[in-house]
């Protein structure tokens, strides 16, 4: 048995991720800022699985919440074998739009500045066990030009790569995933129209559901 740590695990890919890793006999961690969706997540969970379930209320876009998972991923009486960074949101905003500008900073520090500090702090822990495990969710979009969006996935894509180049041979597996186009809300909060998903994308939801 296994202890995982998921942030943005309430919706989408992490909350797939909370299932899947729990259906397998892990403990799971969920870090996320529905508190509501947490406890109904882990009175679902635990029974159904025999794994515990921890939640912990975090804001990524807030350094003290950011730190404080961090903190947790270090604690040596409680390590955390695999860290998922998922949490993330869409980015439907024009890079030159002065009204956006908040929106694109909290972008920033949930996609980026988040993985960042979180990425290193499981990396530290887990090194010093030998062995662990970071999966950083990028997206397709990094191919590509979606405006800062897009930005942001390359930069995830590329750290994860130095990261993994830093931590070889350390025994911590280190992965991005770049998912495509998949039917959850995701898109609804990010102001996408439904209409706009490929028809390849299928009408069933994939085993990894969610959407970057």
């Amino acid at each position: 048995m296994s202890s995982c740590l998921v942030t943005g695990g309430t919706s989408g890919i992490g909350r797939e991720f909370v299932t899947q890793l729990a259906a397998r006999g892990d403990d799971v961690i969920i870090a996320a800022r529905d508190a509501d969706r947490m406890a109904a997540i882990k009175a679902e969970i635990e029974p159904r699985y025999g794994v515990s379930v921890e939640t912990i209320r975090a804001d990524l876009s807030v350094r003290a919440d950011v730190d404080a998972l961090a903190a947790r991923l270090e604690d040596p009486e409680r390590p955390i074998d695999l860290l998922v960074n998922n949490a993330g949101f869409g980015l439907h905003a024009k890079i030159l739009d002065p009204e956006t500008l908040p929106l694109q900073e909290r972008a920033f520090d949930v996609m980026c500045k988040a993985v960042l500090i979180l990425s290193a702090a499981a990396g530290r822990s887990m090194t010093s066990r030998g062995h662990g495990g970071i999966i950083n969710v990028a997206s397709s979009s990094a191919w590509i030009n979606t405006g800062n969006y897009s930005a942001i996935k390359a930069w995830v894509l590329t750290f994860t790569e130095g990261l993994a180049n830093e931590l070889h041979g350390s025994g911590v597996k280190v992965e991005a995933l770049c998912p495509g186009w998949v039917h959850t809300e995701f898109h609804s909060r990010a102001n996408v129209t439904a209409t706009s998903l490929p028809s390849s994308s299928g009408s069933t939801r994939p085993p990894w559901s969610g959407s970057r």
